[in-house]
């Protein structure tokens, strides 16, 4: 009797807290309660350990953080989260929802009644009284009535389609929607469609394209002015750029030796995978870019990079503070997106592409060389200059050996990856 009497005691202690989901850049996610919240910093109990001292982090460190309530806040914004904000997350007001809210892999949002949830299914009535099934592999995220959510991709995936669907949310989660009895709607049930996803390192599936330019107050339409690449200091060619050279392994089977790279022929492609990024960082930034060319352009940059960019990092740096953080790239582009959608105009540039080093060999085979690019952003709000900096930046360059069959027969050659991103210097405008 006595243990249970501790254990109900513990229970009513831990839902005390209301816990929050606290979602950290490192992909781990943290159940516990935050009690501050400032412009640097994050403190929150750890639930699993209700008795300890208070956990700091820095907001760098933390990418989404959910309430009880379903309201969540999005870190790493441009703009600072407001006071009211920050009051509304950690003491929820006592209104009660009037609909769950899914978000699809094309960044469509919608208020709808859940009325069946299996393990790979939901389905719902929509504002048009229609019974809707869904895939779960085809949803971002959904936040439901009593303020439960769940995200069905990575993190860093979802995050874009959490910070550019927030005000939206805000509004659809207190507009009811009709009831439809399962039973009496046979005649209106639909399968929602089924869309592209986009293969994770981990074999799991995730969205391709999602909300980036919406009436949510995060984004705008202007255009911006963009600098030009220029393609000078390339290294000398030996003839067309290939996709990769390959070289057929013997017929008995046995391995033949691999043949060193041709660096002339592979030099000329790691430059023109440097300004391809550098052409997808300028489509990302641009405020002008509708949502789906924005994603598209996100998959597109991460492809060029090795295991496509699972565990590349890219260096941020504070003009401010001097503190250097490393985001996984596709955070990174996702965070770049967002910044810019902070401002009115944005204009990027990105200039003097040289080779820092050349390329040796790395004890796994592989051939690695750095190069260098000067990065330049600027943000305007009501035609002035809020926001400038100017960042060096040094890119790791790796010409990877790589096996295959095809047709039954190995296939040996070298292609051109993109590694992780530095910071030489910033410089504030």
């Amino acid at each position: 009797m006595k243990r249970l009497l501790i254990v109900i005691f513990i229970f009513v202690k831990l839902n005390s807290f209301a816990q929050d989901n606290i979602y950290l850049a490192d992909g781990n996610m943290v159940l516990g309660k935050i009690t501050q919240l400032n412009n640097r910093k994050i403190k929150f109990k750890n639930l699993a350990n209700p008795g300890s001292h208070l956990f700091t982090r820095n907001l760098s460190e933390v990418q989404v953080a959910f309430n009880s309530d379903g309201d969540y806040l999005v870190f790493g914004l441009a703009r600072e989260i407001t006071d009211e904000e920050k009051n509304v997350f950690i003491n929820p007001p006592s209104r009660s929802r009037l609909a769950d809210i899914i978000v699809d892999s094309q960044g469509k949002i919608e208020a709808v009644n859940v009325l069946d949830e299996g393990e790979s299914e939901i389905t719902v009535t929509n504002k048009d009284g229609k019974t809707v099934r869904y895939l779960k592999s085809n949803l971002i995220f959904i936040i439901r009535k009593n303020g439960t959510h769940q995200i069905f991709t990575k993190i860093e995936q979802a995050y874009p389609f959490l910070a550019y669907n927030k005000t939206k949310v805000n509004i659809l989660k207190y507009t009811p929607i009709t009831t439809v009895d399962p039973a009496v709607s046979g005649t209106n049930d639909a399968i929602a469609p089924v869309v592209n996803p986009v293969n994770n390192n981990d074999n799991s599936t995730s969205a391709s394209t999602g909300g980036r330019r919406d009436d949510n107050g995060y984004g705008n339409s202007q255009p911006i002015a963009r600098g030009d690449i220029p393609q000078s200091n390339l290294p000398p060619s030996s003839g067309q750029v290939s996709e990769s050279s390959t070289i057929p392994t013997s017929g008995n089977g046995k391995e033949s030796a691999i043949i060193a790279p041709d660096m002339a022929v592979f030099g000329n492609k790691a430059f023109s995978k440097t300004h391809e990024f550098t052409n997808y960082l300028q489509i990302i930034t641009s405020v002008n870019t509708d949502r789906d060319a924005a994603f598209k352009s996100i998959n597109q940059a991460c492809d060029l990079f090795l295991n496509q960019g699972a565990d590349v990092r890219v260096e941020v740096s504070n003009v401010n503070t001097d503190v250097k953080v490393k985001h996984k790239v596709r955070d990174y582009l996702s965070r770049l997106m967002i910044k810019s959608g902070q401002f009115d105009k944005v204009n990027v540039e990105y200039a003097n592409v040289n080779y820092a080093s050349e390329f040796k060999r790395g004890l796994d085979g592989n051939y690695y060389a750095t190069v260098t690019f000067v990065q330049k952003f600027q943000g305007f709000t009501d035609g002035n200059l809020v926001y400038g900096d100017i960042t060096k930046r040094s890119m790791t360059i790796v010409i990877k050996h790589y096996e295959k069959q095809v047709n039954g027969e190995t296939i040996a050659g070298w292609d051109v990856y993109l590694g992780d991103i530095g910071v030489v210097e910033t410089k504030k405008l």
